[in-house]
């Protein structure tokens, strides 16, 4: 779990800075306790994040024209996976319930484009 909302900021900043073919981020809202963010690889698709450090809830999902594609949740002390291409499935096995952090997510999504020639 994150101890704040300006960790995860540096994160996607990092990401951004690492990966030069993404366009850009951007941060939607940003309190104390909550954070909405995208990591936008085109105007289509993009990482929507979103953080709520006293619930806490964490939601990462890859975006396609406005649909979910690929998603993990912490909601509730526990995680869950939406399968690629699977939006309304909740994957509670154990590779959907391991803990990922943002930068294990983008990874995942990074591959998930490859294997889908998503580039």
């Amino acid at each position: 779990m994150y101890s704040s909302t300006d960790e995860i900021v540096q994160r996607i900043q990092n990401l951004y800075n690492d990966y030069q073919y993404l366009i850009s981020y951007r941060i939607e809202q940003k309190s104390i306790s909550i954070l909405k963010a995208k990591i936008i690889f085109s105007e289509e698709m993009f990482i929507q994040i979103y953080l709520n450090i006293r619930k806490p809830k964490i939601s990462y999902n890859l975006i396609l024209n406005g649909s979910r594609l690929y998603g993990r949740d912490f909601i509730k002390g526990e995680w869950h996976l939406h399968p690629y291409g699977q939006d309304y499935v909740h994957d509670n096995s154990g590779e959907g319930k391991k803990e990922v952090s943002l930068e294990t997510f983008f990874i995942e999504v990074l591959q998930i484009m490859e294997e889908n020639d998503m580039y």
